[in-house]
């Protein structure tokens, strides 16, 4: 109800024209200039909601740290991923060596190792 008033009396006021009086205009450009203020602050934030509440509204050091514990969090995610496709790769040559036609003797021998080593050569 309270906003319905002051709606009316903003509508009325609106209605009579520009017959305020100098204190009334200076008093409206402020409150004007201040919320665009306000309103230009708070587009520029770029953090979550609740991030103002720990970083504070204006702090830059918000601003850069966000993304930078993405970032880590990003490379730490890209490292247990290596490691489990190397994990792969690993059981693939274990089922293939398990496989193959060769003992498993002969991965053990001393002269095999010397052979493959100047075969690759």
């Amino acid at each position: 109800m309270n906003e319905d008033r002051i709606g009316a009396r903003v509508r009325g006021l609106l209605n009579q024209g520009l017959t305020l009086d100098a204190a009334k205009i200076d008093r409206l450009r402020t409150a004007r200039e201040h919320a665009l203020a306000r309103q230009r602050q708070e587009s520029w934030v770029l953090l979550p909601a609740w991030a103002g509440r720990v970083f504070g509204p204006t702090s830059g050091t918000g601003r850069l740290l966000l993304p930078l514990v993405f970032g880590i969090l990003m490379l730490i995610a890209f490292q247990f991923y290596q490691r489990a496709q190397i994990g792969d790769d690993i059981a693939e040559l274990d089922a293939a060596v398990l496989k193959g036609d060769l003992p498993i003797d002969a991965y053990l021998d001393s002269e095999f190792q010397s052979w493959l080593k100047k075969s690759n050569d």
